[in-house]
């Protein structure tokens, strides 16, 4: 649950930071599982949400305006695969409600 660091570092908010969906079926290919995250869990003094047109959420460090932060995201993304985890991805791991989610066919 955290950014990678090729790829999820950008300006677009349709690319930016973790990228998840309203809707099961959007988020999840027929078969396989993921995972089911409270988005009103995140403290959004931290971390924002931000939804498109069509249910697709990013979620992403925010500054004290609400608006997307690039340096927090870069050095968020650059802790990937590092342990002990980074605090947002402990933030995001925390605010899972429901693992292994298994959309139908």
């Amino acid at each position: 649950m955290t950014p990678r660091p090729v790829g999820d570092v950008s300006l677009n908010l349709h690319e930016a930071g973790l990228s998840t969906w309203c809707n099961l079926d959007a988020a999840i290919r027929p078969g396989k599982k993921g995972q089911k995250i409270d988005l009103a869990l995140l403290d959004t003094a931290m971390l924002g949400c931000f939804k498109d047109e069509n249910g697709h959420v990013a979620i992403v460090p925010v500054d004290a305006d609400g608006n997307l932060d690039m340096m927090k995201l870069a050095e968020w993304a650059a802790a990937w695969g590092v342990d002990p985890p980074h605090p947002l991805t402990t933030m995001v791991l925390d605010a899972i409600v429901e693992r292994n989610v298994r959309r139908r066919s």
